[in-house]
Order: C-alpha cells, then sequence, then structure tokens
C-alpha cells in the first residue's frame, strides 16, 4: 500500500490527498463506533461479574482487564 507518492504530478497529488483525507475520516469514525462497542462491552462484563457468584478461580481477583 502507497500512502504518499510524490511523482511531481498536482492534479493527482490533489486527488490523492483528497482520497487520503476521506479514508482518514472514515478510519476516525470507525475508531468512534468501535469505542463505543468496547466500552458497552465493558459494562456488560461489569455486571455480569457482579451478578454471577459462579466464578470461583483461584486466578479471579475480581478486576477486568482494561481493554479501552
Amino acid at each position: 500500500m502507497v500512502l504518499f507518492n510524490d511523482n511531481g504530478m498536482d492534479s493527482s497529488s490533489s486527488e490523492g490527498t483528497e482520497n487520503m483525507k476521506f479514508n482518514l475520516q472514515k478510519m476516525q469514525w470507525r475508531v468512534v463506533e468501535l469505542e463505543k462497542a468496547c466500552k458497552e462491552m465493558k459494562g456488560q462484563m461489569s455486571k455480569l461479574v457482579s451478578h454471577n457468584t459462579g466464578i470461583s478461580t483461584p486466578f479471579y481477583n475480581g478486576t477486568l482487564p482494561r481493554f479501552c
């Protein structure tokens, strides 16, 4: 994948810049969506652990790993 190619052509470089900006906006939106999903899953896991008394492994200390 080529992220930047400076071949001296102004019209193609401006198109490439616009394409990169668009792809960056899509990635930023996706990061926000993934952060929301992670927060929701973290809340669900906290509820599950706090309501589930069946967890009795010797390695479980009552804390959840930090995912986001």
